[in-house]
């Protein structure tokens, strides 16, 4: 069963992005090549994103030194903070 829930998931995840991306596309005449890009910028950003995330957690446990992770931890204290305060 848990099984069946977890494909049916994986499926809807990628079949409904896709009708609607059908639904747009035909209803504002935009080609496929705009949602291409998108996934593509999708895709590099978490590229860039999930490493650099992991990199600076490992900084803030102090498991990873140095110079630069010091500097980046130190510059995203601030934002880090204040994003906490607002939940």
């Amino acid at each position: 069963m848990e099984t069946a829930v977890g494909a049916l998931s994986a499926l809807l995840m990628i079949l409904l992005p896709l009708a609607l991306g059908a639904c747009l596309a035909r209803r504002y005449r935009v080609p496929w090549s705009l949602f291409g890009w998108g996934a593509v910028t999708f895709i590099g950003a978490q590229l860039v994103h999930l490493p650099l995330l992991q990199f600076l957690t490992l900084g803030l446990r102090g498991i990873v030194t140095g110079p630069f992770v010091i500097a980046i931890v130190v510059a995203l204290r601030p934002p880090l903070v204040t994003a906490s305060v607002g939940r």
